[in-house]
């Protein structure tokens, strides 16, 4: 039950987040594993785009990073990451390094969600489900709200 507020909260903050165009997919990551994680940047400063991203945080060890592309002025990122945080809230740290040298940090909210069992994967996927339905509701209740009203 804490892990189905924890993911309420997350998914309310990342909506209210949906303006910055940085996307960290999957946005629910279990504690334990490693995971394949689509990272897509803006363009973070005038110019040629990063030519590496790294990405880091409390428990959280990469493993790998590489471009996958582009769509449009983004930058799109494939990073290998393993998790060993505790379950609730945390924060990736995105480091964008581009060949002047300089750097740019983003940071990205995400939810980290209890280890399963081997034998028993399903109620990760229905906890699972159940996030990402609760994401969309949230996502229409915007799009909704900030619809103009007509007299």
């Amino acid at each position: 039950m804490k892990a189905l507020v924890v993911a309420v909260l997350a998914a309310l903050l990342a909506a209210g987040e949906a303006a910055a165009h940085v996307d960290v997919r999957p946005g629910l990551l279990e504690s334990g594993t490693e995971v394949e994680l689509l990272v897509e940047l803006p363009e973070l400063r005038p110019g040629e785009p990063p030519t590496a991203l790294s990405v880091g945080g409390d428990d959280v060890r990469q493993l790998s990073s590489r471009p996958a592309g582009r769509a449009g002025q983004e930058t799109q990122w494939s990073v290998r990451i393993a998790i060993d945080a505790p379950p609730g809230p945390a924060e990736l740290l995105l480091t964008a390094s581009f060949a002047d040298g300089e750097v740019v940090e983003v940071r990205r909210a995400v939810t980290i969600v209890p280890a399963t069992a081997d034998d028993d994967a399903t109620p990760f996927a229905a906890f699972a489900a159940a996030a990402v339905a609760l994401a969309a509701l949230v996502g229409a209740a915007i799009v909704l709200r900030r619809r103009p009203r007509s007299a």
